[in-house]
């Protein structure tokens, strides 16, 4: 379908429909309170600025190693060794990456937390060269980070049990603060479950074809005294993308939140055109104003600024399926 005027004058790309098929992933179901709870320790403890990281300030997220140590299965291998991966993608406003294949489809995908406004997550094309398993945490030379320390590798690492590098200090890494991830609350590196960031190392081995590299993750996961870093031979582009808008198979349109608050009106009148010219029925999580053809301006800047505040994107049935995307810079 040929793109509207609305399109064009927000400067849209026409992408693979397939690539960027993502599922936005749901929010981490809230704990109940009374797991939240510390106990009290028996004996004194002497609680040191790691202490209060791992156990003290976030009590939800305590090591996860007991989910990390496991081998791999040879069906788990098996799924890595047949993954055909061209390029990796990041859509800040979904809050996810994905691997994409060579034909376009997604292999895998993995839910990220992003940079906050004030220290945004920068867009552009990046290489992902190294990945290192237990790293130490080395604070960089910004306001925000005036008052760490160099942390060894250990449950009060802020970059958790494994960090992949992708330009400068960006890096994928593993976080003790578990409930942030699907929000926008780092310094502009990309958050991942402990879990996920083991997970997104081998995978991003298996990929490049160092398939011994399984094994020593394997012996080194039970510890944190071996640090292993491991440069990738045949490196992996990545993308990182600011898209508002989606498409999530042939007949949905996906909106996300402007977390970074980069739209202007003009861009939402275009939006809302661009989508009244295509959708057939607005369905959205939260129910706000019903089932509709017509979108305005208004009711948009309504349906985003609840989109930002419940970091759900709205979802829209369309009649016809557009090749576009929504990124304002």
């Amino acid at each position: 379908m040929a793109q509207t005027a609305g399109a064009r004058a927000l400067g849209a790309q026409t992408v693979d429909t397939r690539t960027l098929g993502a599922t936005p992933t749901p929010s981490p179901a809230v704990m109940p309170a009374a797991a939240t709870r510390l106990r009290t320790p028996r004996a004194p403890v002497r609680r040191t600025a790691e202490w209060r990281l791992a156990w003290g300030r976030y009590p939800l997220m305590r090591d996860e190693s007991a989910s990390l140590v496991r081998p791999l299965s040879a069906s788990q291998r098996d799924s890595l060794l047949v993954a055909r991966v061209r390029r990796l993608v990041v859509n800040l406003a979904a809050r996810e990456v994905v691997a994409v294949s060579a034909d376009g489809s997604v292999v895998r995908r993995w839910p990220v937390a992003i940079g906050q406004p004030r220290y945004a997550t920068p867009v552009g094309d990046f290489i992902v060269g190294t990945t290192t398993l237990n790293p130490w945490w080395h604070p960089p030379k910004s306001a925000w980070a005036k008052h760490d320390r160099v942390t060894r590798p250990g449950p009060g690492n802020p970059i958790g049990r494994m960090k992949t590098n992708f330009g400068g200090l960006l890096y994928f890494h593993g976080t003790p603060q578990r409930n942030s991830i699907g929000s926008a609350e780092s310094h502009g590196c990309l958050r991942m479950h402990q879990a996920d960031a083991v997970d997104f190392g081998r995978f991003l081995l298996a990929v490049d074809g160092q398939i011994e590299a399984l094994d020593t993750i394997d012996d080194i996961l039970p510890g944190w005294e071996r640090t292993k870093l491991w440069k990738f031979d045949d490196p992996l582009p990545l993308e990182v993308r600011y898209s508002l808008l989606e498409s999530e198979g042939p007949e949905t349109l996906v909106l996300h939140g402007d977390v970074y608050g980069r739209l202007t009106t003009a861009h939402v009148d275009s939006l809302a055109l661009l989508i009244s010219d295509v959708v057939g029925e607005t369905v959205l999580h939260y129910g706000a104003d019903g089932t509709q053809r017509n979108v305005t301006s208004a009711q948009l800047w309504r349906w985003l600024a609840e989109a930002k505040r419940r970091q759900q994107p709205l979802r829209f049935v369309a009649l016809a399926t557009p090749n576009l995307e929504i990124s304002p810079r």
